[in-house]
């Protein structure tokens, strides 16, 4: 009996492999011959050499993505620290009773990578009252994507709500020339609220979502009041520069989170299937080992018995 949940996995992935029979459709196991029992053996080692090959690019590029984490932490800190003290303690009347909600899934353009995608999109469907969330009367909801992976996977649900697409900003990874385009891209379109979701690096394995909510341009220039700061210059225009400032470091502050935590999660989700290809590898050699073993244990009786036969011929 298999001990380990893994292994029970690659158990039944390897008897998925097996022949159906003909008439019935039904799994039988004994029917698997050895060429495909070879073939199997050989796409699951194929298999194993990518997930392989994959896991070892992610742990190479996970040290620097890390350093890139924990060096970009503190500037974004220092950064947001002027304005979250007075976003926090913000008056009530901030947003207006109807207001333009934009919304904006920030995830990888690419898979393999476990919950990584899932886990923004489903924050997403929620903050829309796709799935699970709460019905907010008044609020024109409006989203964005930025990764591929969320495109696909809001694209059937949402796609009357879509209002910009970015893609491929993981190619040459996290560069904040890459958050400025984006951000002077997103404030051609008009909001009151802006909501950013993207996964949190906490460690190699573990991660979680951070909703962060900005309000806009014009009520913060309106409706936030900067006793404790001494202006040079225009405060209209100071502010503008800062609140363009501060969106931009927190889209990078969300660049170079979801980048280590996609890194790290790939790392781990090929580390899994490599292991599981190793077990399923087990499985398939030992019942091809069985099977040749006793195809030649029987052409032995056949041979044996043949020569036995012309032995009590040649003696009658």
């Amino acid at each position: 009996r298999l001990s380990s949940l893994r292994q029970k996995m690659a158990y039944r992935c390897a008897l998925a492999s097996l022949p159906r029979h003909a008439a019935t459709g039904v799994q039988v196991r004994e029917m698997a011959s050895l060429a495909d029992l070879k073939n199997r053996i050989s796409a699951v080692t194929s298999i194993k050499k990518i997930t392989s090959s994959l896991k070892q690019v992610a742990t190479a590029k996970l040290k620097s993505s890390q350093k890139t984490l924990f060096n970009g932490r503190p500037y974004y800190q220092a950064v947001g620290s002027a304005l979250d003290s007075k976003l926090e303690n913000a008056p009530e009347n901030l947003y207006p009773a109807q207001y333009k909600n934009l919304i904006i899934g920030f995830a990888a353009d690419k898979g393999l990578c476990g919950s990584v995608n899932s886990a923004v999109t489903k924050q997403v469907k929620k903050l829309t009252g796709v799935e699970g969330g709460e019905a907010r009367p008044g609020v024109e909801i409006s989203v964005a994507t930025i990764g591929n992976k969320t495109k696909s996977q809001l694209n059937r649900q949402l796609n009357k709500q879509y209002t910009i697409t970015v893609d491929n900003t993981s190619r040459r990874g996290p560069l904040y020339s890459t958050c400025v385009v984006i951000v002077d891209s997103l404030l051609e379109f008009p909001f009151d609220k802006l909501t950013l979701v993207h996964n949190r690096f906490i460690n190699t394995l573990n991660f979680d979502q951070r909703i962060a909510d900005v309000c806009s341009k014009q009520a913060l220039q309106e409706k936030v009041e900067y006793y404790d700061y001494e202006f040079e210059g225009d405060n209209e225009e100071v502010l503008s520069d800062m609140y363009e400032h501060y969106l931009t470091g927190l889209f990078f502050s969300a660049f170079i989170e979801s980048n280590a935590v996609e890194i790290a999660k790939r790392m781990t989700s090929m580390d899994g299937a490599t292991k599981a290809a190793n077990d399923m590898l087990d499985i398939l050699s030992l019942q091809y080992n069985r099977q040749r073993q006793a195809k030649i244990t029987n052409e032995l009786i056949e041979i044996t018995s043949g020569a036995q036969a012309v032995k009590e011929m040649m003696e009658e």
